[in-house]
C-alpha cells in the first residue's frame, strides 16, 4: 500500500507533462508583462535547469528513503515494528513520497521533449516553469516529511516516569 499513491500521483504527473506539453499555452498569453513567472530562456538553457532540477531531485529522494529507512529500522528496534507499519500506512507521508516519484517523472518527461535544436518559441516555457515549482513544493515537503518522521519516532514518556518539577 505504500506505493499505490506515489505511482498514481506518478501517472498524474505523467498525463500533466503530456497534457502541457502538446498545448501551447504561451500563445493565449498575449501581454508580455503577464508572463514574468514563465521560463524565459532558450533550449539549450531549459536542458540544463531541467537536468540539474532532476539530478537533485533523485539523489535527495533516494537520500531521504534510505536515510529515513535506517532511522525507522533503529528506533523500531526500541519502540517497536508497529512504527515501520504506521510510516507505511500514513497518506501523508505517501503523498510527500508521491510528490517527491511524480515531480521526477514529469520534469524527466519534460527534459526528454527539449533538444538543443528547437526555436526560442518551440521552448515549453509553462512546462519548464511547473518543473520549477514542483521542486520548490518539493523542498517544501522535505521539510514536512523530516519533521512528521522526527515526530513518529518520539517514544511517549509516561507521566510517572517524569521528575516532578519540586524536585
Amino acid at each position: 500500500s505504500l506505493w499505490l499513491l506515489p505511482g498514481a500521483m506518478s501517472a498524474a504527473a505523467a498525463v500533466l507533462a503530456w497534457y502541457l506539453l502538446s498545448t501551447r499555452f504561451e500563445a493565449i498569453v498575449t501581454d508580455p508583462s503577464a508572463k514574468w513567472w514563465l521560463f524565459s530562456g532558450d533550449a539549450g538553457t531549459a536542458r540544463d535547469l531541467l537536468s540539474a532540477l532532476l539530478s537533485g531531485l533523485i539523489t535527495m529522494t533516494s537520500l531521504v528513503v534510505s536515510i529515513t529507512m535506517v532511522v525507522l529500522s533503529l528506533a523500531a528496534g526500541q519502540l517497536g515494528p508497529r512504527l515501520i507499519l504506521n510510516f507505511i500506512r500514513d497518506r501523508q507521508i505517501q503523498l510527500v513520497l508521491g510528490l517527491f516519484m511524480g515531480t521526477i517523472v514529469y520534469t524527466l518527461l519534460v527534459l526528454r521533449s527539449v533538444s538543443d535544436d528547437l526555436g526560442p518559441e518551440a521552448v515549453p516555457h509553462i512546462a519548464v516553469a511547473v518543473a520549477s515549482a514542483l521542486t520548490l513544493t518539493c523542498l517544501f515537503a522535505l521539510l514536512f516529511f523530516v519533521h512528521k518522521i522526527a515526530r513518529s519516532i518520539i517514544a511517549d514518556i509516561p507521566r510517572s516516569a517524569c521528575p516532578s518539577p519540586r524536585s
